[in-house]
């Protein structure tokens, strides 16, 4: 719903036959924009476009290599949802390894191939960012005394698309306070 200030409101719901049996999913509100300096992400000098700092994913990987690391095939992950009452069709399926260590997941993530031609259509393709939030499965995977469980991420603070989504990308995931 776009809002008199520029904004735009969303709400994810399912119908049902009265209002009573309508169930909310998801609410929140977006702005179109450019990152401002304000961000915490962002550093600009004078009269310079602010930008995100990157992440060293070389760093990134090596120490998400070392020794008391566990790597997750797919196969282990959608199995694991499987068990968890989750079937994902292929094109969603776009976990190519976990790597897990401690409270931090690292996920190499590729576009199957059934929906490669779409990949020109979204700046942040359906399937990769659901890929994303399905790596969230590493912080539960091969915790003693832990079975993992349904959780999805109820809150996104900020979200800054610095360029469209390629083929091959990865995540970064750990736990929060």
């Amino acid at each position: 719903f776009p809002e008199e200030n520029g904004e735009i409101t969303y709400e994810l719901y399912t119908q049902g036959d009265t209002e009573e049996d309508t169930s909310v999913h998801s609410q929140g509100r977006a702005t179109v924009g450019s990152l401002n300096s304000s961000s915490p992400l962002a550093s600009s000098t004078l009269g310079a476009t602010p930008r995100v700092s990157s992440l060293d994913l070389k760093a990134l990987q090596s120490r998400m290599n070392q020794s008391g690391s566990t790597e997750y095939m797919p196969e282990e992950c959608y199995e694991a949802f499987k068990a968890m009452g989750i079937e994902y069709g292929p094109a969603h399926q776009g976990i190519e390894k976990l790597l897990v260590r401690e409270d931090e997941v690292l996920a190499k993530l590729s576009l199957p191939t059934c929906v490669l031609e779409t990949r020109d259509q979204y700046t942040l393709h359906p399937s990769l960012l659901d890929s994303a939030l399905q790596a969230s499965i590493g912080l539960m995977l091969g915790k003693e005394g832990v079975s993992p469980k349904l959780a999805l991420p109820f809150a996104l603070e900020e979200l800054i698309v610095q360029t469209p989504c390629t083929d091959t990308m990865w995540a970064w995931l750990r736990r929060s306070e």
